[in-house]
């Protein structure tokens, strides 16, 4: 393995895409951590009956929004639900874009509209006291779509700056971003909860201004921008620019015109069909198929793990929101040693199978967790160490790895597109869970919820058998092969030295 060259500028896609992301989690969090709290703030009198201010004479005559705490659950659950079908429409738009336009602009214009978005939907709305929900509703999606412009081009960021040699530990690494996120954003929103939950919203939303600055000043698409080489591209087609160059400088202008007219020609039909080009890259499909299903469960949780701690145990809604960040802590360190050791071992879909295989008991025992913070907690870091880390490694290094491999199939680095596609049909899976997990419980109960968790991850874990399959079948080739040239080697050796004798 080819030992990677870092710079300065590889410092600052990593720490710029990584700050982004998380920040887009944490923006995510403001909802799922405050449902209890915007939950009686739309029932009729009850936030105020526990949140009184002495500056509005006339705070308990305000209308309500919900007519019951369980509607305003159902409330929550559309809102998650039209959050995850605008984020997973716009994944397949920003993918899209992110191949087409800079990364650097697609990302800081999402950024910035994330920020209004939130700031209008946490502060705007409920100051003005709106009691229409589908305005409620067309702000959320707003910032659905706003959030899908985040993965696709960060991961395409990375993908460019970091080559394939190590990319599964700098990937894992990496991709706790997600993790980061959601722990700063459940304590923000436990800082500001007493004050009320406005104010978690107006915070991320100004932390989200300035970082959509600085996107937009530090960030650099591609290494070629600042006169480096892509080290992932080492076909004749890829070289093809720098030659060039070098053939124009020497005076051949004729023929350069004519091969460039006929690589455009090529292009712009490659670029009609190039979706489903890619949708056909092996590996592609199983890997979306299985993300539907595991999305769906680590999304879930990331929705609802706060209030399901706070209406099966009846803890605090800041010890839920506290206890809720040991899911995530459990998914930073299984996406990085899952990183590692599919570098070491070389493949990447054994290791991501085998944890989502290991998750279905980990999410019965979760289950049947005792009324203990303790116990709780470590169930939850278990869980998320498979859940989470499995989901980590899929979204960010195997689709970046799908992405560059491409380039063998004859079209152009698709990372953003690939990533795009994956992500794009793990959030319509996780809009799916989202309309599911409310008419479960409150039917059924959480059992039953626990029990269509377990059902979707042994989905997403045979959806990977083909490719682990041929994985494992083309190491296998590839070891018989070495076998074949060192045995013949060996054979040439010791015939070369009878004839000497």
């Amino acid at each position: 393995m080819r030992c990677p060259n870092y710079t300065v500028h590889h410092g600052v896609a990593f720490f710029t895409t990584f700050v982004t992301y998380a920040f887009f989690h944490a923006a995510r969090k403001t909802l799922s951590n405050s449902k209890d709290s915007i939950s009686l703030f739309w029932t009729e009198n009850e936030y105020n009956k526990t949140n009184p201010s002495p500056h509005k004479t006339k705070e308990w005559e305000r209308e309500s929004l919900a007519d019951s705490y369980e509607q305003a659950a159902i409330y929550l659950g559309t809102l998650d639900t039209v959050f995850m079908i605008c984020y997973s429409i716009g994944l397949f738009i920003s993918g899209y874009l992110g191949e087409n336009y800079s990364q650097r602009l697609v990302l800081s214009l999402g950024t910035l509209l994330n920020a209004i978005s939130l700031f209008i939907f946490g502060c705007v709305l409920p100051w003005m006291n709106c009691t229409s929900f589908y305005i409620w509703v067309f702000v959320w999606a707003i910032n659905g779509f706003s959030q899908s412009t985040g993965w696709p081009n960060v991961v395409t960021v990375m993908g460019n700056w970091y080559s394939q040699a190590g990319r599964g530990l700098v990937m894992g690494v990496w991709s706790s971003c997600q993790s980061v996120g959601n722990i700063l954003g459940a304590l923000m929103v436990n800082c500001f909860l007493p004050y009320g939950f406005q104010y978690s919203f107006m915070f991320i939303s100004y932390c989200l201004l300035l970082i959509s600055v600085m996107v937009f000043f530090s960030v650099v698409d591609h290494p070629k921008d600042v006169g480096m080489v892509d080290e992932d591209l080492t076909t004749e087609e890829d070289q093809a620019p720098i030659i060039e160059n070098d053939f124009l400088e020497n005076g051949e202008e004729a023929e350069e015109d004519e091969d460039l007219t006929r690589a455009n020609n090529h292009s712009a039909d490659a670029e009609k069909a190039q979706f489903l080009r890619v949708l056909a890259l092996p590996g592609v499909l199983p890997y979306s198929i299985s993300f539907f299903a595991l999305k769906l469960v680590n999304y879930s949780f990331f929705f609802w793990l706060p209030y399901f701690l706070h209406n099966k145990y009846h803890w605090s809604d800041e010890t839920a929101n506290f206890l809720s960040t040991w899911f995530d802590v459990g998914g930073i360190v299984g996406g990085t040693l899952g990183g590692i050791f599919s570098d070491l071992w070389g493949r990447r879909s054994p290791v991501v199978f085998l944890m989502t295989a290991l998750a279905v008991p980990s999410l019965f025992v979760f289950n049947e967790s005792p009324d203990n913070q303790t116990a709780a907690a470590c169930l939850m870091c278990l869980s998320g160490f498979f859940i989470g880390g499995a989901s980590n490694m899929i979204g960010a290094a195997c689709a970046a790895d799908l992405g560059k491999t491409a380039i063998e199939y004859g079209l152009p680095s698709a990372v953003s597109l690939v990533t795009g596609i994956i992500d794009g049909t793990g959030s319509v899976g996780a809009a799916v869970g989202q309309v599911t997990i409310p008419f479960l419980e409150l039917n059924y109960g959480w059992g039953s919820v626990f029990l269509m968790f377990m059902v979707m991850c042994s989905i997403s874990a045979v959806s990977l058998l083909p490719v682990v399959v041929r994985e494992l079948r083309n190491g296998c080739c590839k070891l018989s092969s070495s076998q074949q040239t060192t045995s013949a080697n060996y054979e040439s050796e010791t015939d070369e030295l009878n004839d000497n004798q």
